[in-house]
């Protein structure tokens, strides 16, 4: 008997494949991606990527123009810890 829990029927495999891309097409298109390997991922709001001092380099990961950068520059005049959300 498959799994039953308040949100009723869990979903089959494809239905959630099917929801974690889109899931991760949101959290890339809003740099929350921390790492991701496999089917797993960490994600992490901006705020608490700032506090752990990793937003620039999740920045620069997904391939986002960093504040105060031209986009050929590598480097970033954004101060690490400036908290704009």
């Amino acid at each position: 008997m498959p799994y039953e829990h308040k949100m009723g029927k869990a979903p089959n495999d494809e239905a959630a494949e099917s929801a974690w891309d889109s899931i991760m097409d949101i959290a890339e298109k809003h740099a929350l991606i921390v790492s991701a390997y496999g089917g797993v991922a960490t994600l992490a709001i901006p705020s608490e990527q700032r506090n752990a001092g990793i937003r620039e380099k999740v920045l620069r990961m997904g391939l986002f123009e960093l504040e105060g950068t031209a986009p050929d520059s590598t480097e970033s005049v954004q101060p690490e810890g400036r908290n704009r959300d």
